[in-house]
């Protein structure tokens, strides 16, 4: 019995399903995870104990992960970076170069000295805070800050060695020239001293001069006003007169 043959669109079924079985197999279902032991989430050793990798909560389990609790901002540690000399830090101020300040905190020192000792004549004397600016206690100030005169250079100097605010200052003052300070404070020292004594009465007055008294030196100062006052009229008189003379002078009206 003779076979018929096949249908052509038999064939091309035929062709498709093989072209397919060449194609890569159906991936198959993954396995489900294994069961982790909330006790033991790392496994358990050889006599059973959880395993503890990254330490234990406050629970005492197990952690899970290493990290631990966020440390806040204001918790984290501040750190900085050492700034070389002349090198500008971000958002400060360049240190500068080493160098010996030691002669301008010297003459500073000595003229804060200088004013110490003026402040305990005329301190005292003054309103509303003389109470508090003791003469001997402003004077016993005075001889402590002369005596730690060492103490406080070096003080000044390991500070501008460690801290650019501080030698930028003591920079600023080798630059410029404190001598004056001195001068100036001997130029004062006079005024003060007098003024004092005038503000302590006739017995500080006679240790400086025995002829000195409150009441002479006020009568002093009347006298030279009277002279300076007389002096001014009669210059204003002269002035007085002058302008008349032009005025009754025709040419100079003219």
């Amino acid at each position: 019995m003779a076979v018929k043959d096949a249908d052509p669109n038999a064939r091309e079924l035929d062709e498709a399903w093989a072209e397919a079985m060449k194609g890569p197999a159906r991936p198959r279902e993954a396995p489900p995870p294994p069961e982790i032991d909330p006790e033991a989430p790392h496994g358990r050793d050889e006599q059973g104990q959880p395993l503890a990798p990254f330490g234990l909560t406050k629970e005492g389990r197990p952690a899970k992960t290493a990290a631990g609790r966020r440390v806040k901002k204001d918790e984290q540690a501040r750190t900085g970076k050492v700034i070389a000399p002349g090198q500008q830090p971000k958002g400060g101020r360049a240190m500068p170069e080493p160098a010996d300040y030691t002669g301008a905190l010297s003459e500073l020192h000595d003229a804060v000295w200088f004013g110490l000792h003026g402040l305990s004549m005329i301190g005292p004397r003054l309103p509303v805070v003389g109470r508090k600016l003791e003469h001997d206690k402003m004077a016993a100030q005075a001889y402590v800050w002369r005596a730690n005169k060492p103490g406080l250079l070096r003080a000044a100097k390991i500070g501008a060695a460690h801290n650019a605010a501080i030698a930028t200052r003591c920079a600023q003052l080798a630059e410029g020239d404190t001598t004056w300070v001195l001068m100036a404070g001997f130029c004062l020292m006079p005024f003060v001293a007098q003024s004092a004594a005038v503000f302590a009465g006739d017995e500080a007055l006679r240790k400086m001069n025995p002829d000195a008294s409150v009441k002479k030196l006020a009568e002093l100062h009347h006298a030279e006003m009277d002279q300076t006052m007389d002096l001014l009229k009669a210059q204003l008189a002269d002035l007085a007169a002058q302008a008349m003379a032009d005025t009754d002078d025709p040419e100079a009206a003219a």
